[in-house]
């Protein structure tokens, strides 16, 4: 036997729902995450080690101005299992949740070897009642399972398998009664995992290339009022023992198993602010459905054609967006970009119109583009950015252009952003490293080193693949891009 402590590789799976919902549907809201989170990707972070949520209205940033509620949604990559809410406003909030795998790639002389147990320290807040599942598992790819049966270790009907890869309902908060008052505590407590054949009794996990141990809430389900609530977390350091020693670890120090092709992660999502009056990366413009403008340019306005196809609108729409007529949104001083992002979407807005003296509804046809700015240090001798991109799905001819600029800055000037060319791969004066249009990682080599730079992220959607009349966005994602970017 022996006894090894390792650290493994984040892995979340983050849903977000997609719009905001009352308050009072958070029971609905938690079952929706319950039925469609085996849906969502999962993502490599560079976030190393994870912690609780906040549970607090109050300010937490001062400079920024948030509240604990909102610096949950900037900072759910240090959450392993959680279930919370934010954007409260008016009687309306969204959901969201994680859950983690750590992915420990061992070395090769673990192969065949017997896990007989693994032991994690898990830690729960005050508001998770039902505690974390763990489940622990290898394979030889190196992939994450997308179902959600097999990461918590249940049979297809959701029953718990008993062969010891699982733990239910670890760590529930404490709960503690003082007169007639319950407190509630987080808790704190050590998990041993301990694989065996039910028929024998005996340790039956042969390790393979990767060792994987999934963090997941309990439940999903369980709400308290209006509030999504509660998480779980381990520290990343667990204990293994297996049958065997194993040559390449200490026995004696942490062995780091994160992926071999460690790098230097310089973008996990977290961006630094725009500066006051500086342009946050957005742009946008709108065409009326019937292909003319809102307003000519001489002030006139054209009478409202109904029940036509949208041909007009989108050769108008980008005929504007060529010239270079888009809109560009500025920073308040307090902007984080989001992430890149391209869309070509039907619309309904209030506008004034020569019918009317009032705001009336008027069906527009709208581009919204998000530009991604990563501003960089390269280590010497660093060769390649790698960029990870699970779960990315664009329609066919989409396309994302990666460039490489020379100068460290958090955005963009106006002039490039109401580039056209930028989008579609053509800008001058910066270098297209390529273009992303599917998979999971792609890597770019740096074409000659340099001490700083930044690395610009253009979404485009091509106008040959929007459809002659709309019924949906055509999109290069739902949510904005925002890969995970390592200079190897």
């Amino acid at each position: 036997m022996a006894t090894y402590k390792i650290k493994g590789q984040r892995y979340l799976r983050k849903y977000t729902e997609k719009g905001t919902s009352p308050v009072y549907a958070a029971s609905v809201q938690a079952q929706k995450i319950v039925d469609t989170f085996c849906e969502v990707p999962w993502t490599r972070t560079g976030v190393d080690s994870a912690q609780m949520t906040y549970h607090t209205e109050e300010i937490v940033d001062e400079d920024r101005k948030i509240t604990g509620l909102e610096m949950n949604v900037d900072i759910r990559d240090r959450f392993d299992a959680a279930l919370f809410c934010a954007g409260h406003s008016g009687g309306m909030h969204r959901a969201y949740a994680n859950a983690a795998v750590y992915r420990y790639t061992m070395p090769d002389d673990a192969i065949g070897k017997t896990l007989v147990s693994l032991a994690a320290r898990v830690t729960s807040d005050p508001y998770n009642s039902e505690g974390a599942r763990l489940h622990v598992f290898t394979n030889s790819t190196g992939e994450i399972p997308m179902n959600c049966h097999v990461l918590r270790g249940e049979s297809a009907a959701g029953e718990l398998i008993e062969d010891g890869t699982t733990a239910a309902a670890v760590a529930k908060r404490t709960e503690k009664i003082v007169g007639k008052e319950t407190y509630w505590y987080p808790t704190t407590e050590t998990c041993t995992l301990r694989p065996v054949d039910p028929s024998t009794s005996t340790s039956n996990l042969n390790l393979k290339k990767y060792l994987f141990l999934v963090v997941a809430l309990e439940s999903y389900s369980t709400v308290r009022g209006n509030w999504l609530e509660g998480c779980s977390f381990i520290a990343n350091s667990v204990e293994i023992e297996t049958s065997a020693a194993i040559d390449g670890l200490s026995e004696t120090d942490l062995n780091n198993l994160f992926d071999p092709e460690q790098g230097f992660v310089v973008y996990d999502g977290h961006h630094p602010t725009i500066p006051s009056g500086m342009p946050t990366g957005e742009i946008s413009l709108t065409v009326r459905r019937d292909g003319d403008l809102l307003i000519e340019e001489d002030g006139s306005q054209a009478p409202v054609e109904l029940d036509v196809s949208d041909v007009a609108a989108v050769c108008r729409l980008y005929g504007e967006f060529v010239q270079g007529k888009s809109s560009v949104v500025n920073s308040d001083g307090a902007y984080r970009p989001k992430g890149a992002v391209f869309a070509v979407s039907p619309v309904t807005e209030e506008h004034v119109m020569r019918e009317s003296d009032r705001p009336t509804p008027v069906d527009v046809l709208r581009i919204d583009a998000s530009v991604l700015v990563i501003p960089t240090v390269f280590p010497a001798g660093s060769k390649q950015i790698r960029i990870d991109h699970d779960g990315l799905s664009l329609p066919d001819g989409a396309f994302f252009s990666i460039y490489l600029a020379p100068d460290f800055m958090t955005g963009l000037k106006e002039d490039a952003l109401r580039d056209y060319r930028l989008y579609r791969g053509e800008r001058e004066g910066i270098t297209l490293l390529g273009k992303i249009t599917a998979g999971k990682l792609t890597r770019f080599d740096i074409p000659k080193h340099t001490p700083v730079g930044s690395i610009v992220i253009a979404g485009y959607v091509p106008p040959e693949i929007c459809p002659q009349s709309f019924n949906a966005p055509v999109t290069t994602g739902s949510t904005p891009f925002n890969p995970i970017v390592t200079i190897i």
